[in-house]
């Protein structure tokens, strides 16, 4: 999100507080304003409690949404994260995220090395935080048929700009070969 571009016009923004002069931050920052930052090598009680409190009204136990949408984690939870497999660890790192109960998650590749059915259960959950949850999802994504399951709207970035937006509708197979191609 930061160095291709100087900013030139926008911002962006989260409730009460804008990101642009704060994009690259410390992590301590970062916590904070709500992103997590850690390892998934502890026991996975300990990274699913980071988090917890930060902040005025914030959780101080880890909210049942998260095993409602990943049981596994429950089933899980004096395991190291580092046992886990990567769709599981792809969930932790979703579920560490929700502990926050964040209005904007932002998932960069939640698909990578995910194995087919854990992708299209990811998908579902997705959807169901957007629909159920009223989070709205940023989704930084190369698999097009998940993201064009996934998102309503898209945008295509090009050294830091914006080349191509619209509707998912819109994501048509011209867009992609003009500006996703190789």
């Amino acid at each position: 999100m930061r160095g291709c571009a100087e900013v030139e016009v926008g911002a962006i923004r989260g409730v009460g507080h804008g990101f642009t002069s704060s994009i690259g931050a410390g992590q301590e920052q970062a916590v904070a304003q709500g992103s997590l930052a850690g390892r998934v090598t502890q026991r996975l009680w300990g990274p699913l409690e980071v988090g917890l409190g930060l902040g005025k009204g914030r959780a101080k136990t880890i909210p049942d949404l998260v095993f409602e949408l990943f049981p596994v984690l429950k089933q899980m939870l004096r395991r190291r994260g580092g046992d886990l497999s990567g769709g599981q660890q792809q969930q932790l790192a979703i579920g560490r995220a929700l502990v926050l109960q964040p209005s904007l998650l932002i998932l960069d590749e939640p698909t990578e090395g995910i194995q087919p059915n854990i992708v299209h259960e990811i998908g579902d959950i997705i959807l169901r935080l957007n629909r159920d949850a009223g989070v709205t999802v940023l989704l930084v994504e190369q698999k097009l048929p998940f993201a064009r399951r996934i998102a309503s709207e898209f945008r295509i970035l090009e050294k830091g700009r914006c080349v191509a937006d619209g509707p998912i509708e819109a994501l048509t197979d011209t867009v992609v070969r003009n500006h996703l191609s190789v």
